[in-house]
Parts: C-alpha cells; structure tokens; sequence
C-alpha cells in the first residue's frame, strides 16, 4: 500500500528553508518518498531534486491572513482522483532523527481498512501531551493509539499528521491564519463533539524541530545534530 504524498506548505518569505527541509528529510525520511512543496513563487536554482515537486497555488503570495484558503485552494487544485489521505507538513519542520516509516505506513493502513470518523493521526508527541483528556482508541500490535477528547487544547492543530482528506476539506474555513486556525478549528471541532476522531500515538513517529517561528521571529537549530547543524552552516540554509 502506497504512503501518501507528503505534502508541505510554504510561502514566499519562507523559501529559504527548504534547502534544510529537504537534505534533513531525504538523510531521516527517504530520498524516495515523494514530497509535495506547496506555495506561491517557484524556488530558484534548481533547490528541489528527485522526489520533490513544487506546486503554485496562485501567482499572488496570500498573506498570513489567507492561509486556510491558500489550503483549501491547493486541496482543490493538486489533489488527484484517488487521493484520500494527506500527510502535512510545514517547511520549518526540520528532522532531527530518523522517522519510523513502518509506523507510518501500518497507520495509513488502518486509516484506509476502518477510518471511524478519524480526522487526523498526529505523527508527533502533540496528543500525548494531553493524556489527562485522552482515552486508549485501538492497538495495532504494540502500536498504541489514543484518543483526545473534543474539548482538548489543540485539536485542529498543524503538527505533521496523516489527514482524512474529505474531513479535512470540511473542517477548514477560509480567511485564517495558521494560529487562527488552530485556536478557532479546535473550538469548531469541540462544538462538533463526536464526530470527528482526533488520535495520536505513544510512539511518536516524526521527530523534528520547528526551527523558525515567523509569529516571533526567532530561528533555532539547537536541537539539530551538530553535524547537521555543521552541513547546513556550510551550505547557507540559513
């Protein structure tokens, strides 16, 4: 069974980053998994290779006040006949170890064979920070899946997840920024009670550093190897 495409958002200030997105993904991800970079202003001097494709969502670079409907756009625009599941990242998401693609993979099984409702997997350790409103949903031999309940901080949130897609176009709305659309999906999600699952795992898949945070303008690598930290400083990612 085929991975879903990964797919990363970006915008025009941001391009910079994906020269260290892209080495640090294909030495912990794969230099095989097709990755979807998704943005406005294609990147110069040829910085995407093999299995990365870029994807224009409109000549106009939105601003951050637009950013769902720069999603919901790209849903509409990229998304090919047959895709049902969307694994999403951002292009600040930098690796920091190896991701456990066999996890992954038994997760989009279990999301294709018996979806329950489910909106997203959280790939990360987002979920299990809230274990005081979170219930065991299944085991997948010994991986474990649990639940967050919908009032739980940050249901709609943009860590890396494997998304339902048809969920997914129902739950965004136009005219948020990223933060806006976290806080205010969450509430929406709450009011919605059961009707879409959120889950996480104990196993935490996907293991990266935010390293820039544009919201205040800070830049931090530290959690980054040193030798990545070494590579990066050498070839001018940042």
């Amino acid at each position: 069974m085929e991975t879903p495409i990964v797919t990363v958002y970006t915008n025009d200030r941001n391009l910079w980053l994906l020269g260290g997105f892209q080495y640090l993904f294909k030495k912990y991800w794969s230099s095989s998994q097709k990755v979807r970079i998704v943005g406005y202003s294609s990147p110069k001097n040829g910085i995407l290779t093999d299995n990365f494709s870029f994807y224009s969502i409109d000549r106009r670079n939105y601003p951050a006040s637009e950013w769902s409907s720069g999603v919901i756009r790209s849903l509409n625009q990229f998304i090919k006949d047959g895709e049902d599941l969307f694994i999403m990242m951002l292009e600040d998401f930098w690796l920091i170890e190896p991701v456990n693609v066999d996890v992954i993979q038994r997760l989009v099984e279990y999301l294709r064979n018996d979806p329950k409702n489910i909106l997203r997997i959280d790939l990360t350790a987002d979920r299990c920070q809230h274990r005081s409103q979170s219930t065991m949903f299944d085991k997948l031999g010994d991986i474990e899946l649990i639940k967050t309940a919908p009032s739980s901080p940050y249901q709609m949130s943009f860590q890396a997840a494997i998304w339902n897609l048809k969920l997914m176009r129902e739950v965004l709305i136009p005219y948020e920024d990223p933060w806006q659309s976290e806080v205010f999906g969450s509430k929406r999600l709450a009011d919605a009670g059961d009707k879409y699952t959120v889950l996480g795992t104990t196993c935490r898949p996907v293991r990266y550093q935010p390293v820039y945070r544009s919201k205040r303008v800070s830049l931090d690598i530290s959690r980054l190897s040193s030798e990545d930290q070494a590579v990066i400083m050498k070839r001018g990612w940042i």
